[in-house]
C-alpha cells in the first residue's frame, strides 16, 4: 500500500478543511471526516497508537456535535457508530480486547436503535463484536452473533463478497476456539477463495488475517507442516506489501506461529502415530470436551427436529435449564429421515443458542423409510462435521456415573431400542430413567404399560416403541410416559 502518499493526501485535505471552518463554532465535519480517514490510513500502516489518539479526538468531536444537536439527528448518531468501530478496531489491534468491546458494543446499540436487525451495518458491529470475544477467550457467547453476521452479509453482499468472507474468517475463529476445529476448516477455506478472486492477485496485505487463521486451524486439526507453508506464504505476503517497521505487530504474530508450526513439526513422528490412532475411530473428533462432570441432571435427548418447531422450543427449554445447572445435556441425537439434515439443523440451533458444547449426533432414520418434511433454516450448515450417535453414546455413557443418566425421548424410540440390543450392559447400569413423547396404558392382558402405536413417536417404529417399553420394565428402569395432549394444553 501507497500509505505515505495517502498520509500527504489527508494531511493536505485536513488543512484545507480546517482554513474553511476557522469561523465556526459548529464541529465542521469536513474536518471529522479528514481527521478519521487519517486515523485510518495510520491504523492500516501499522502506527496504532497515533491512529487510536486521532479517533479518540474525532470521537470527542461527534459527541460534542451530538450535544449541540436539538434533535436527535440520526446522521450523527450513525457516523458516531462508525466512529465507535474504527476504534474499536484499532484498540483490538493493540490487544486491548475490553476496551475494543465496549467501541463495538456502544456502535452496536446505536446501530440497533438507529437501524433495521437486519441491516449490513449492525451486522458489522455483531461480527467484531464476535471477534473481540473470541479473543477474549468466550467463544461461546461470540457464536450466537457471529452466526448472524453470517446470515446477513451472505444476504445483502453475496456469496463472493470480502465482507462476507470476512464473516465466515471471524465464525472460523469461533469453531476453532470453541474445540470444532474441523467446522472451522472448510469456512477459512471458502474464506480465503472469496478473497484470492475478489482481490485479483494472491498476495494482497488484507489476505494475512485469514492466513494466520488458516495456519491455526490447521494446526488444531494436526496438519503441522500445512500450518506452516500457509503461515509462510503470509509473511512473504507481509513483506512484499510493508516497508521496514510498518505492521510490524502482524509480522511478530507470523512469526511466533511459524516457529510454533515448526516445533510441532520436530515431533512429526509422534504426531504420526496419534493421526493413525484418531483415523481407526474419528466418530468424536470435532467433539468437545465430555460434560458429564457439569452440574445438573445428565440427560441424551433424542429429537425430531425440523418436523415442526416444538423441537426448537424444547431446545430452547433445554439452554435455559443447562443454564440454570437443572439440566446437564450430554448430547443430542437427530433421529427420523434425513437424519444427517436434521442433526445439522440441531447444531445450528444449539449453537444460536450458545451451545456450542453440547454435542450433537447422527441418529438413526426413525423408522421411516421416506424423507420426511423439514422445515430448515437458511445457513452454513451443510458445512458441519458431526459424528453418529451409535459410536458416540457408548462412548458417553462409559464415562458416566452408574444409574445417572436420563434418556428424554421427544421422537421415535428406534435409537433407544438399537442402544438397547448393541449395548444392553451399559443401558442396565448407566440409564437412570426413560422420558418418552408418546403415550402409552396400562394392559389388563399382559399386565404391562404398552405404547400407544397411534401416537406418531410410537407409530413411526411400532416395534421399536414395544421393546422399550418392555425391556425398561425388565430391568427396573422407571420411564415417564407424556401424551400428545400435553402439547396441545401447553402453548408457547
Amino acid at each position: 500500500g501507497k500509505y505515505d502518499e495517502a498520509k500527504a493526501l489527508y494531511l493536505e485535505a485536513l488543512k484545507t478543511a480546517k482554513k474553511m471552518g476557522e469561523e465556526s463554532e459548529q464541529v465542521d465535519m469536513s474536518i471529522v471526516n479528514s481527521i478519521a480517514g487519517y486515523a485510518e490510513i495510520l491504523r492500516k500502516a501499522g502506527d496504532l497508537w497515533q491512529a487510536e489518539a486521532l479517533h479518540k479526538k474525532v470521537r470527542g468531536m461527534l459527541l460534542k456535535a451530538k450535544s449541540t444537536e436539538e434533535d436527535n439527528d440520526t446522521d450523527i448518531e450513525l457516523q458516531l457508530a462508525v466512529s465507535h468501530t474504527q476504534l474499536g478496531c484499532t484498540v483490538f489491534e493493540l490487544k486491548k480486547y475490553e476496551e475494543a468491546l465496549y467501541e463495538h458494543q456502544s456502535a452496536l446499540q446505536i446501530r440497533l436503535e438507529k437501524l433495521e436487525f437486519n441491516d449490513a451495518l449492525v451486522s458489522e458491529s455483531f461480527n467484531y463484536c464476535a471477534e473481540t470475544l473470541c479473543a477474549m477467550g468466550h467463544g461461546a457467547k461470540a457464536l450466537p452473533l457471529s452466526m448472524h453476521a453470517v446470515d446477513v452479509r451472505k444476504k445483502e453482499f453475496g456469496c463472493s463478497h470480502p465482507a462476507y468472507a470476512h464473516a465466515l474468517c471471524v465464525l472460523a475463529q469461533v469453531y476453532n476456539s470453541v474445540g470444532r476445529s474441523l467446522d472451522a476448516l472448510p469456512l477459512i477455506e471458502t474464506c480465503l477463495e472469496i478473497c484470492e478472486t475478489a482481490f485479483q492477485k494472491k498476495n494482497h496485505a488484507n489476505i494475512i488475517p485469514n492466513l494466520l487463521v488458516y495456519g491455526d486451524i490447521l494446526s488444531s486439526v494436526g496438519e503441522p507442516q500445512k500450518a506452516l507453508d500457509t503461515l509462510q506464504r503470509a509473511e512473504e505476503i507481509h513483506k512484499s506489501n510493508f516497508k521496514s517497521g510498518q505492521k510490524d505487530f502482524q509480522l511478530e504474530s507470523c512469526q511466533q506461529k511459524i516457529d510454533k508450526a515448526s516445533k510441532a513439526i520436530e515431533n512429526e513422528s509422534s504426531q504420526q502415530k496419534m493421526k493413525s490412532a484418531a483415523r481407526k475411530d474419528s466418530s468424536h473428533r470435532n467433539c468437545p470436551p465430555d460434560n458429564t462432570d457439569s452440574g445438573g441432571q445428565p440427560v441424551i435427548v433424542f429429537t425430531d427436529i425440523g418436523k415442526d418447531v416444538d423441537d426448537v422450543f424444547a431446545l430452547v427449554v433445554l439452554a435455559c435449564l443447562k443454564r440454570m445447572f437443572i439440566l446437564n445435556p450430554l448430547a443430542v441425537i437427530a433421529t427420523l429421515s434425513p437424519q444427517d439434515e436434521r442433526a445439522r439443523l440441531a447444531r445450528v440451533v444449539l449453537d444460536g443458542l450458545g451451545l456450542p458444547d453440547v454435542p450433537v449426533c447422527i441418529g438413526t432414520d426413525g423408522g421411516s423409510q421416506d424423507l420426511v418434511e423439514m422445515h430448515c433454516f437458511d445457513n452454513e450448515q451443510h458445512l458441519l462435521n458431526l459424528p453418529y450417535g451409535s459410536v458416540l453414546i457408548p462412548r458417553i455413557l462409559k464415562d458416566a456415573e452408574p444409574k445417572s443418566v436420563t434418556l428424554l425421548c421427544l421422537a421415535n424410540l428406534k435409537d433407544v431400542s438399537e442402544l438397547m440390543v448393541k449395548q444392553p450392559d451399559l443401558f442396565s447400569e448407566k440409564i437412570k430413567n426413560v422420558v418418552i413423547m408418546g403415550g402409552a396404558s396400562y394392559s389388563e392382558a399382559s399386565e404391562r404399560l404398552e405404547p400407544d402405536e397411534t401416537a406418531y413417536n410410537n407409530n413411526c417404529d411400532p416395534a421399536a416403541a414395544r421393546m422399550v417399553y418392555l425391556e425398561c420394565q425388565k430391568l427396573n428402569i422407571p420411564t415417564t410416559t407424556i401424551s400428545r395432549s400435553a402439547a396441545y394444553d401447553c402453548p408457547f
